[in-house]
């Protein structure tokens, strides 16, 4: 997954919910999370779904 920046002050609390919800909806997987900073993260990436709920 890819976070808005390096220095995203919820960057833990975002990955430990995401590992969760995994983890809950796919009992029977491993889940792992990993960071990427390639191609880095803007507002281009929205879904039409992200777009609407951010008033985009």
């Amino acid at each position: 997954m890819t976070l808005t920046s390096a220095d995203c002050p919820l960057g833990d609390v975002i990955m430990e919910e995401a590992y969760h919800l995994l983890a809950s909806n796919f009992p029977a997987c491993e889940v792992g999370i990993n960071l990427i900073w390639e191609p880095a993260w803007s507002l281009d990436r929205l879904t039409a779904a992200g777009r609407e709920a951010s008033g985009r």
